[in-house]
């Protein structure tokens, strides 16, 4: 352009963006178009309080008049924790979120439950503020198991034998690998073969290592050889971290297990029979430490299972016998000079008609139809497989085909190597549980055999231990509370339809833990401190093998224990009708009196409490 006086300019038009008043690095237009001021340095300001200065908010072309940031969450990207027994609390801080105007926000994550079995999880945590705004982080959290070695063992001289290292539950990455060192007194090569060393395990729970357990010909007192683990990856050292081997020159008590199969089909074991199947036969397998030791055979039937006995086997045919269950026992003895026994029983249910299983019912939750897994029983413990979720031998489910609990939960739980079994009552409930309402305390005519002026609201249990290394000790057994424990409670028990007190002494305790609602520590662990102690959840009974306040009272390598939590009931008065007419029932929980409509309430909140069905339907 040229003006009047004939200069030349150019006329460059400089867009408002361009300006900047006040110098502070927010333009003009954008200071004016969202409420600051152009002629103050307000570039550090926050106009909208959510944390990000006004500059920023230009920077990344976000309004400064409202909060559109999201929270922020921190978390690790990977975190390792140990479990604290079958199931795991989620550690409640674990994810923390941030923001800008709203302060600490609640962090939720996608988990279905927090009570954690072992295993990887990938979790995403999310984090939403006043205004909407939301966030998420991925963590991976990795659970690692307990390891722990099996109960102690006795053997002789020339022999062979293993030692098991368990996992509580799958590892979140194999190999585990866990080492050991051997001490002891017994010396390598002239007692045995062991050498420190390491267990490597590729899947599964458990793994294993043979000693060989040789003969010196010198007669000497016991010996010991001790496995302790030392440290173990992709895993954690459980309570039992020490595995000690007895060596002596004495005899050892066999120990005999028991399985039951028809005749028809002898790769099937079955506790579970029908009246219309064919002959079946009970066999007995028998260990020995001392290996050139043969062994007789002595079988008691007092429930009149009405069998015939050849040796190790017991031959008995389903259609003679009514609906009901029965228990055999058997005692091998060795021919040793100084002879010792060892007993086991096996308890077995009769129905008129066996169950119909279906293609799509999966009854016991894990993943397999019920008319796959069958009615056999692989693992003897008197559940049938479409009812039995677990194989370690030293769990058994309380509510095992449903209810009340959150997966994973409410396992009566003993050492490992030991096997926990269904008893006779917890047989007869048809329930496969060894947990029982007091309603299930009779005997095969339908007597009431229960605790009469006791309370049982923490449950009923009843179980066998059978597989003791070593006859005569003490073991531990972990009982999940329905309730917390009340005050002034005591542990009774039963034996022969007589309920005491339980025995304590220096082999038989009982101890309990905080724990929570049907998750507990595990046996041994540090938590239980002795007593039945107020508002825990946990009782964990310590019971030796033939000693008072084992059933069948013989140090024999198996403990019968039916029992449970209770206190003194307070009898309320009893309940007349307009005409003074007195209304006398039996609470099946109590033992005392009470009026009609509160045995109804007390029976209905007993189902709703439990989540189980209120009659037995197994037997009809």
């Amino acid at each position: 352009a040229i003006d009047e006086l004939g200069n030349r300019s150019i006329d460059i038009n400089v867009p408002t963006l361009m300006l900047d008043t006040d110098e502070d690095g927010i333009p003009d237009d954008f200071e004016m178009a969202n409420g600051l001021d152009l002629n103050v340095d307000d570039a550090n300001g926050d106009l909208d309080g959510d944390g990000i200065s006004n500059i920023d908010e230009y920077t990344n072309n976000s309004n400064p008049q409202a909060d559109d940031y999201a929270p922020v969450i921190e978390v690790e990207s990977t975190l390792v924790i140990d479990a604290t027994g079958l199931l795991t609390p989620l550690p409640t801080d674990l994810a923390l979120a941030s923001d800008g105007l709203d302060g600490d926000v609640a962090v939720s994550h996608d988990l279905d439950s927090e009570l954690l079995a072992p295993g990887r999880y990938t979790i995403t945590w999310t984090a939403t503020d006043s205004a909407g705004n939301t966030n998420s982080e991925m963590q991976i959290l990795d659970v690692r198991p307990l390891a722990s070695w099996q109960v102690d063992q006795n053997t002789g001289e020339d022999n062979s034998l293993t030692v098991t290292l368990y996992l509580n539950g799958e590892a979140p990455e194999y190999p585990v690998i866990a080492n050991y060192t051997v001490s002891g007194t017994a010396i390598n090569p002239d007692d045995h073969d062991a050498v420190s060393g390491s267990l490597t395990m590729t899947e599964g729970l458990n793994v294993s290592l043979d000693v060989a357990v040789f003969a010196d010909f010198i007669s000497e007192s016991d010996e010991t050889v001790i496995f302790t683990l030392d440290s173990i990856s992709n895993a954690a050292a459980g309570v039992q971290f020490e595995h000690t081997i007895t060596i002596s020159e004495l005899n050892h008590a066999p120990s005999v297990s028991l399985t039951a199969a028809l005749d028809s089909d002898t790769n099937m074991p079955l506790t579970l029979f029908s009246m219309v199947d064919g002959s079946a036969t009970i066999t007995a397998t028998v260990s020995d430490v001392d290996i050139d030791d043969s062994h007789s055979f002595s079988w008691s039937d007092d429930s009149n299972l009405n069998g015939s006995v050849s040796g190790n086997t017991y031959r008995f045919d389903p259609s003679l016998l009514t609906a009901g269950v029965y228990q055999l026992m058997v005692t091998a003895t060795d021919d040793a000079v100084n002879p010792e026994s060892g007993t086991t029983v096996i308890t077995l249910t009769v129905v008129a008609q066996a169950p119909s299983l279906s293609d799509n019912v999966d009854s016991d939750g894990d993943g397999i139809s019920d008319s796959d897994e069958g009615l056999g029983d692989s693992d003897g413990d008197s559940v049938p497989d479409f009812a039995d979720s677990i194989d370690e031998g030293n769990l058994l489910a309380m509510y095992p085909t449903g209810g009340e609990p959150v997966e994973g939960a409410w396992f009566m739980e003993t050492q490992p190597g030991l096997s926990l079994k269904l008893n006779v009552f917890a047989s007869a409930s048809g329930e496969y549980s060894p947990l029982l309402e007091t309603e299930d305390i009779v005997d095969a005519n339908e007597v009431d055999l229960s605790d009469v002026g006791f309370v049982y609201e923490g449950g009923l249990f009843d179980f066998v231990v059978s597989e003791l290394p070593v006859p005569g000790d003490t073991v531990l057994i972990v009982l999940p509370q329905l309730s917390p424990i009340p005050a002034d409670a005591v542990y009774r028990k039963e034996i022969g339809g007589q309920w005491f007190d339980y025995a304590e002494d220096g082999r038989n305790t009982i101890s309990s833990a905080p724990g929570m609602q049907g998750v507990c520590p595990p046996p041994g662990s540090d938590d239980y401190m002795t007593g039945l102690n107020e508002g825990d959840y946990c009782v964990q009974l310590g019971i030796q093998d033939g000693g008072a306040n084992d059933a069948d009272g013989i140090a024999d390598g198996t403990i019968l224990d039916p029992g449970g939590v209770a206190v003194k009931a307070a009898v309320p008065p009893s309940a007349t009708d307009a005409s003074g007419h007195y209304f006398h029932y039996k609470n099946a929980s109590a033992g005392g009196t009470v009026g009609w409509p509160l045995l109804l309430m007390l029976v209905a909140g007993m189902c709703i409490r439990k989540g189980r069905r209120c009659h037995k339907t197994l037997l009809d």
